[in-house]
């Protein structure tokens, strides 16, 4: 019964023309969808390749010079440009490293935040310095969001299923041909049974035909991809469920299409911005001028007791001379400033972790009403499973923020110690520069479509509620 009724809604499918058009359409979206995704990482993958060729020239150009003036072979006039001085490779403005942040390997698939996320980082005094070519990306696409491949499941998928489902009761109610479908000598329950299967699983495999090719091409891993696919078929399976409780309701078609259109505007467009607009009440984000005002307040604060603090220093290093500020030499004057580095850190830390902890609740009170919307559950976990969430990219910071601060530590101990870089030395500084493989955040792969799940399972009741109605009717 049911091969035949799949047979069935195939070829009642096939001979539709709306439905290859609604196909084309869906299709279209999914190939420019990746396609987006293909070139944002073509893109990112050349550039990272184009900044770790032009530091490897540079590394390898200083350490020939440092070789040439330990060996005695060159003589270096300014101290601020010599490759054996660990202050002007390490820490200063010309020099310092960049750590290169190799793209997602899901980010084709949803773009996420990885457009706010730097492709490189650069390690100086103080601390690193985010580079990339973010900056100068479109305002108005950051603002909108990207075309991938994420944007069209979530949006244009339910809009697909609502057009090959919204009249699937109806229409064979108002052409009479349920009543003779049902005339044969089958039980009518399972007529609908096989019915309903058929053509879920007729929307399915167009669905995975469309989308499987278009991650693949868009250089999405197997893995990702199956599980995206599971993702995709269960967000499908709610709308499909949605819209055959929306036929119980024994309305015309037209009706049909309009409350499964409304359903749609409610779940995928309207809550989301409720959404954002509770958690911004709630919970809202912390301004960033007021942030930079307490920074420059604390930097005030920190001036004040900075004599005090240079105390204990030249107390704790007795062979060191304080000088008047018009005779210290430049070594005088960085001996100070990175002694004063963590201290100055510490003064502020306060401060950042205040305002990281408003914009972290923020995050999490509107991860916690993602619920409300299927929607917002699938799309956080597409961006999850590709490693373009906002806890991915919190990780990879705490990452980048480490090695900066392995970075620094060599750094100043060498400069303390009075010591020169040697040509050995840089095959340590090209070690600490190796990319940095974007991490993955934890628990967004395990247990995120449960909420999918549940609001799929709320409008089981609908149709059993309705079950008793609808078999009456036909």
């Amino acid at each position: 019964m049911f091969l035949l009724q799949l047979q069935y809604e195939w070829k009642h499918l096939s001979r539709n023309g709306a439905a290859w058009l609604l196909l084309l359409f869906l299709g279209g979206a999914m190939v420019f969808g990746a396609y987006n995704g293909r070139q944002r990482a073509a893109r990112q993958k050349q550039a990272v390749q184009a900044l770790k060729t032009a530091q490897d020239e540079k590394f390898a150009a200083l350490e020939a010079e440092a070789d040439s003036i330990v060996k005695g072979l060159k003589k270096m006039e300014q101290w601020w440009l010599d490759p054996t001085n660990p202050l002007t490779v390490g820490l200063l403005r010309k020099g310092g490293g960049t750590l290169v942040i190799e793209p997602a390997p899901g980010q084709a698939l949803a773009v996420g935040m990885s457009d706010l996320q730097p492709e490189a980082y650069a390690m100086l005094f103080g601390g690193g310095a985010a580079r990339g070519s973010s900056d100068y990306d479109n305002p108005a696409r950051l603002a909108l969001g990207a075309f991938d491949l994420a944007f069209v499941i979530v949006y244009l998928l339910p809009l697909f299923v609502i057009a090959l489902t919204y009249n699937l009761l109806s229409a064979e109610r108002e052409q009479g041909t349920l009543a003779l479908l049902l005339s044969q000598p089958v039980q009518g329950r399972r007529i609908f049974v096989s019915k309903m299967l058929a053509r879920f699983v007729v929307l399915s495999l167009m669905a995975t035909l469309l989308f499987v090719p278009s991650a693949i091409w868009a250089g999405i891993g197997a893995g990702l991809t199956a599980q995206a696919t599971g993702a995709t078929l269960l967000y499908g399976f709610f709308w499909f469920l949605m819209a055959l409780a929306v036929n119980m309701l024994q309305q015309n078609s037209a009706f049909n299409a309009l409350a499964c259109i409304g359903a749609w505007l409610l779940l995928v467009v309207v809550m989301p911005a409720l959404v954002n607009m509770l958690a911004e009440k709630v919970h809202p984000v912390p301004s960033r001028a007021g942030y930079e005002n307490a920074m420059r307040t604390a930097d005030v604060e920190f001036e004040k007791i900075k004599p005090a603090i240079l105390d204990t220093f030249y107390d704790a290093n007795p062979a060191l001379e304080r000088k008047p500020d018009d005779a210290k030499s430049p070594r005088d004057w960085w001996l100070e400033e990175l002694y004063l580095l963590d201290i100055r850190k510490a003064h502020v830390a306060d401060i950042k972790a205040m305002y990281e902890d408003k914009s972290q609740s923020h995050a999490d009170f509107a991860r916690k009403l993602t619920v409300l919307s299927p929607a917002l559950v699938l799309h956080d976990y597409l961006t999850g499973l590709a490693g373009t969430n906002r806890d991915a990219q919190l990780a990879t910071q705490e990452v980048l923020e480490s090695k900066a601060q392995t970075w620094l530590d060599w750094f100043a101990a060498k400069y303390a110690a009075d010591a020169k870089l040697q040509a050995a030395d840089y095959a340590a500084i090209r070690s600490m520069l190796k990319p940095v493989q974007p991490k993955q955040s934890e628990g967004n792969s395990n247990g995120l479509l449960w909420p999918v799940i549940y609001l799929t399972l709320m409008a089981l009741p609908l149709i059993l509620g309705r079950r008793r109605q609808m078999m009456a009717v036909i």
